[in-house]
């Protein structure tokens, strides 16, 4: 796209007309218009809900964690749509956040037998699935919660991405130097909790 129509598209954000910034915030958003990032942070002020919620999609589209908070509040207390499109826009953003929060709401769902809620466990399941080696670090962290339930999820949803033997360091930060070490000690987790086994204070020895 030339630098005259991603302009024009981005002064769009600023339109009268509510339908016009939303258009103009979903269609930067599936570009993948990176420059279009701080304005989109700007239209998560907008007077209107539903134009808020357009910016939100388009910065998870673009991998922006800063519609984390709007997304968040639509995961827990929105409609069945809203729920749903706050998951799978969450599911797109690069966030250690993201991954403590769908393991709460994994845990409340159990917590409550699953009742009268408009997502599953499964549906959160493979929402981390979708996150993919994004979701390690903060899953190996998550082992190490007070939560029996909370490093139990963590430890299933390890178990079903594919840890693979090189990571990148600059994707997982403080793991990075010891990253074989922490995946062999991922994977061993795992299977003590397949097998019923605590294993809560061990994880401190990381």
């Amino acid at each position: 796209m030339n630098n005259r129509c991603l302009d024009e598209l981005i002064s769009s954000l600023q339109d009268n007309d509510l339908e016009v910034r939303k258009s103009a915030a979903i269609s930067l958003g599936k570009l993948g218009m990176k420059e279009a990032i701080d304005p989109l942070l700007n239209l998560l002020n907008d007077s209107d809900l539903s134009v808020k919620r357009s910016a939100a999609y388009a910065l998870s589209e673009l991998g922006d964690p800063g519609s984390f908070d709007l997304l968040k509040e639509d995961l827990n207390y929105g409609s069945e749509d809203i729920q749903k499109n706050a998951l799978e826009a969450l599911s797109k953003i690069k966030d250690p956040r993201v991954v403590d929060l769908f393991l709460e709401r994994m845990t409340y769902l159990e917590n409550t037998n699953h009742r009268d809620h408009n997502l599953s466990i499964r549906d959160f399941n493979q929402a981390l699935e979708i996150i993919g080696t994004s979701a390690i670090n903060p899953l190996i962290c998550a082992l190490n919660s007070d939560n029996p339930k909370i490093r139990k999820n963590a430890a299933r949803v390890l178990r079903n991405i594919r840890i693979t033997d090189r990571m990148p360091s600059a994707e997982y930060g403080s793991i990075h130097h010891c990253q074989s070490k922490t995946i062999d000690f991922s994977r061993d987790l795992i299977l003590r909790v397949n097998n019923g086994t605590d294993f809560q204070s061990k994880t401190h020895a990381i």
